[in-house]
């Protein structure tokens, strides 16, 4: 059959693409730790030469390793000083904020918007301000 090389190559791509996202699933169900941050890093490279196209997967790889970065450095967000900042305020990209004290900065519903699209535009006339350098912020995305 002239499909048969195709169907088999396609059929090992699904194969190996399960095995990395199971691979992925695996890695994100366990606590993190400073050791795991070349291991998620090795898996995030994996998956974007993959040529898959998993936005979910590579968004959680993403933010595990930026929160183990930050747990290393000893980084913690400004307002709580407890959980590793995950906000970034742009034009000066300070990463000082965490998901759950940005509430005491924005509006519900610009707090709402930015958890679920991942940033969020600042109106101009805003007095919202970087947490660690007081920059009027333009942007506001999660790091």
């Amino acid at each position: 059959c002239a499909f048969g090389r195709a169907w088999s190559d396609l059929r090992h791509t699904l194969s190996t693409w399960q095995k990395l996202e199971g691979k992925i699933e695996e890695e994100l169900k366990k606590e993190s730790t400073t050791d795991d941050f070349k291991p998620l890093s090795v898996l995030l490279e994996e998956l974007r030469q993959s040529g898959m196209h998993n936005e979910d997967a590579e968004k959680a790889l993403t933010e595990r390793i930026s929160s183990v970065r930050d747990h290393a450095s000893g980084r913690k967000c400004w307002k709580c000083g407890s959980c590793p900042p995950t906000i970034r305020f742009y034009p000066c990209e300070h990463a000082c904020l965490c998901m759950e004290c940005v509430g005491r900065v924005l509006h519900s519903e610009q707090a709402s918007a930015l958890k679920q699209d991942g940033c969020l535009g600042v109106d101009p006339d805003s007095s919202i301000r970087c947490c660690e350098c007081n920059e009027k912020a333009e942007f506001i995305s999660r790091s």
